[in-house]
């Protein structure tokens, strides 16, 4: 196997998971890559599932690969466990994103080199790296059982941390990663700070459309987790991520939780939509960084006595949408935005 323009090869490979999830259907689906040795580059991204809580296994046409059973287990050598061949050379990182969707797709996101001239593997190249990589978006139809892969456009917020993926009851999906500053800059992923970024494509569009849909200009560290629980049951995307801090102590590093709405109306250039989420009123409108925005309500039209709903917030180059808790429930109510300046 290739690693960094030389020849390598050892006895035993170490296995590194995106995930194992369970389909509607029960069946466990689990993908990888494999890795040669301690410093040695990964290589491939493998599929598998088994549909008895994996005590057999099979690969994507639905041959058997290996039965615990009998002391089986799968290998580097196992047929057909391989939907897309990435050498070594790729700088592919191990243990990226995998989530199953309710209809049974199993979807990747994973980053790795570009396939473009100028993002070709040279001598001298490291291992891993940023730098001439984008996220890949890979989904197997749960019919056809085809692998299809998309991807990320990356030339506005490059590749940063390891990803997280997430899907809503749609079926639409959202990618969650840290964006790193520099594309030139020669940084493992996960090690550096940068700025969340939330990308997102949809199931109409069979995920031919992903693009950023919000980005925080906060500076953060790590890699994110998200709560794919509360994104099926309330639409609600729950990013936990560190904050970027000079101490590394427990004291000193704030954490935090970043909610987003998801599947709500976009508004028109110089307007608002109102949308609903359980109970609460979700006044979504187009903001702009440098500005704050405050949700105001009245019963009436015109109106002497509106009322300020929640704080003041920072905005965003991008939609923001503002809640009124319960306000579902509070009878005729129209709203306003204040931007300050």
């Amino acid at each position: 196997m290739l690693a960094t323009g030389n020849i390598g090869s050892s006895s035993s490979r170490n296995a590194y998971e995106n995930n194992f999830d369970f389909g509607p259907d029960g069946v466990l689906h689990h993908t990888w890559t494999y890795r040669e040795a301690a410093d040695a580059a990964n290589h491939d991204l493998d599929y598998a599932y088994s549909p008895d809580n994996g005590a057999t296994w099979f690969n994507n046409g639905g041959t058997n690969i290996a039965d615990t059973g009998l002391d089986q287990s799968i290998n580097v050598n196992s047929p057909g466990i391989i939907f897309k061949v990435l050498d070594s050379r790729q700088r592919l990182i191990n243990q990226q994103a995998q989530c199953v969707d309710n209809d049974g797709r199993v979807h990747v996101l994973a980053l790795h080199r570009r396939a473009e001239p100028e993002a070709a593997w040279v001598s001298g190249d490291s291992v891993f790296s940023v730098l001439e990589t984008a996220y890949f978006h890979y989904f197997r139809d749960p019919v056809t059982l085809t692998w299809s892969q998309r991807r990320i456009p990356w030339t506005v917020f490059p590749v940063g941390s390891r990803p997280k993926l997430g899907y809503d009851s749609h079926g639409n999906i959202y990618g969650i990663y840290l964006s790193y500053a520099s594309t030139n800059t020669d940084v493992v992923p996960g090690y550096a700070n940068g700025r969340l970024v939330i990308a997102t494509a949809s199931r109409a569009s069979q995920y031919t459309d992903w693009q950023v849909a919000c980005s925080l200009p906060n500076d953060l560290n790590g890699e994110p987790l998200i709560d794919q629980t509360r994104l099926l049951a309330d639409n609600i995307l729950s990013v936990f991520i560190q904050e970027n801090s000079v101490s590394t102590g427990v004291v000193g590093t704030p954490l935090h939780v970043f909610d987003f709405a998801v599947n709500i109306a976009p508004p028109n250039a110089d307007s608002a939509s109102l949308n609903f989420l359980g109970s609460d009123a979700l006044i979504a409108f187009n903001a702009a960084s440098g500005h704050t925005y405050q949700l105001q309500a009245a019963p009436t039209l015109p109106s002497q006595s509106w009322t300020n709903i929640g704080s003041p917030v920072a905005g965003i180059d991008g939609m923001r949408a503002l809640p009124d808790p319960n306000g579902r429930q509070s009878g005729q109510r129209f709203y306003r935005v204040i931007m300050d300046p």
